[in-house]
């Protein structure tokens, strides 16, 4: 086996990440060559050094997989996949923005302003949601465009009456932020 051929077993077994497969390569075949110069300098061949690396270091597979546990499949993993979470990342985080402005949104329940919902809690909304019922918990905006938590209290065409512990607000179905389908409280 030539030295190519060894040092690419090796590698091939020892399934490294880029960067290390880098290094390790350039560590192996200068090891190798250099006991090959060392070799011609006593008159032995390539061929019988490279029967004394196999010998002293063993086969490829087995050298290849003294050097994956060496390094550690668990951090070799982790090195391969930290190449992918430069791509990854910006994805799943533009996905997560799309999907908090047109599908689901948590909104904060700043005071008591409906009953069974206390002041600090979280409410998860359902943006996609197009039809209502009495004593549904909803999110809506106001003209001033702030939005609020209520519980429907009445329907009617296109108006929608929601009620909250102070007042009663009367608002179209497009004033509708969507309908809350989670409540959660982080009280400590």
């Amino acid at each position: 086996m030539n030295i190519e051929a060894y040092v690419n077993k090796v590698l091939e077994c020892a399934d490294l990440a880029p960067s290390d497969k880098k290094r390790v390569c350039a560590e192996l075949r200068n090891h190798i060559l250099e006991m090959i110069d060392n070799g011609k300098h006593i008159g032995i061949s390539e061929t019988e050094v490279m029967q004394m690396v196999t010998k002293e270091f063993g086969t490829p597979e087995e050298l290849g997989k003294m050097i994956a546990k060496a390094k550690g499949r668990f951090l070799t993993y982790l090195k391969k996949q930290a190449r992918h979470t430069a791509i990854t990342f910006p994805i799943v985080f533009g996905f997560l923005i799309m999907f908090n402005l047109f599908v689901c949104q948590p909104f904060k329940v700043t005071k008591d302003s409906v009953s069974n919902v206390p002041a600090g809690s979280r409410v998860l909304v359902n943006k996609l949601s197009k039809t209502f019922n009495v004593n549904d918990i909803v999110v809506f905006r106001r003209a001033d465009k702030h939005a609020l938590v209520g519980r429907i209290k009445s329907l009617q065409d296109d108006t929608i009456v929601v009620s909250r512990s102070d007042s009663e607000c009367t608002i179209s179905k497009k004033d509708m932020v969507g309908k809350a389908f989670f409540m959660y409280a982080w009280h400590f």
